[in-house]
């Protein structure tokens, strides 16, 4: 999950530099992605140190965002890996709710966490409207509300119920 919502955060930070898009309007993309990555070594230095594969996710990643960056890709490709995006983040999503609706359980899912990124996805529908007069932009936030909000309803509606069976 970590790993493809990382290459969706390189090409939605990529293309929002490029589109020339007021930094407010993404900038925490910028850290989630950096947030995202240290998780992921993080990951690696406790399971199986620092590999060969880490180091071809860190210069695949970063070198990719290099490259989209000084625009040795071209934005016709950028318009379409930025709807990409889409489709990637709702992967990382789609998921985890077919989980908690399948076991009728959100397991240890924190309820604050997914309320602030549904708030957060609500926000930044807002300000695209406002400020981003671009429609792939503003379709990837409104597909990440409502997955958050698909998995906030779940939280809700099921909780830890396989948790609280273990108690009894």
């Amino acid at each position: 999950m970590f790993l493809l919502e990382l290459i969706g955060y390189v090409i939605s930070l990529a293309y929002n530099y490029l589109k020339g898009f007021p930094f407010s309007t993404y900038g925490e993309v910028s850290f989630i992605l950096i947030q995202n990555y240290i998780i992921i070594a993080l990951m690696y230095a406790f399971t199986s140190g620092v590999s060969l594969q880490l180091i071809g996710i860190t210069v695949g990643l970063f070198g990719s965002l290099a490259a989209m960056c000084v625009g040795y890709v071209p934005m016709t490709v950028m318009e379409q890996l930025q709807a990409l995006t889409i489709v990637i983040f709702a992967a990382s999503k789609i998921p985890q709710a077919y989980t908690n609706w399948k076991t009728k359980s959100t397991g240890k899912l924190a309820l604050i966490t997914f309320l602030l990124n549904f708030a957060g996805s609500v926000a930044r529908i807002f300000t695209t409207i406002q400020e981003v007069n671009d429609p792939i932009v503003l379709a990837g936030y409104i597909s990440g509300a409502v997955l958050n909000g698909l998995i906030l309803a779940q939280i809700l509606i099921y909780g830890d119920r396989a948790g609280a069976k273990k108690k009894d």
